[in-house]
């Protein structure tokens, strides 16, 4: 709200504000008014490209948000791809830090030697933190955040997140 001139409640634990969808339309010009999802369905190649249309399955490929979490975001894993699944493609996504507290943090990665029964483990005696790295957030920190890689922005923090506009992400 104060940084960026976003309208969101004071109240509101986690603000996300959609920058760029396939639901994002044309300000101006002559496709005023016309959603990218639709002008990639139109002309996916022309808009796309062949190699990114395949890929993107016809979808706009890109989502791009901007992120703040007040007191803290839940963990969240990007589901993996499966072999032959023709649903859409796993999630790959980065986050740029655009302003963090100084005692903001970023939680990536299950430490290493940590054993999936460990970690389910931890997670339903809520003692998962002390199995999860984290590192302090700084302006212009990048954070890639592949499938299958446990993540969350701590309290504040605001970052730029550019995603692919696919995927299953799971809340732990």
């Amino acid at each position: 709200r104060t940084l960026c001139g976003k309208k969101c409640s004071a109240r509101a634990r986690i603000a996300e504000s959609g920058e760029l969808s396939e639901s994002s339309v044309v300000d101006r010009g002559p496709r005023k008014g016309v959603a990218l999802v639709a002008l990639v369905r139109e002309d996916p190649d022309g808009i796309l490209g062949a190699a990114v249309c395949d890929r993107a399955r016809n979808r706009f490929p890109l989502a791009v948000r901007l992120l703040e979490a007040r007191e803290g975001a839940p963990l969240e894993v990007f589901a993996p791809e499966r072999p032959g699944d023709d649903g859409p493609p796993a999630r790959t996504a980065a986050w740029y830090v655009i302003h963090a507290e100084p005692d903001g943090r970023i939680r990536r990665g299950v430490l290493p030697g940590t054993e999936p029964e460990e970690f389910r483990g931890a997670l339903a005696a809520g003692t998962e933190e002390s199995l999860l790295y984290a590192f302090s957030a700084r302006p212009g920190d990048v954070v890639f955040l592949p499938p299958g890689t446990v993540h969350a922005l701590g309290p504040g923090v605001l970052a730029y997140e550019v995603a692919q506009n696919s995927g299953i992400t799971h809340r732990l």
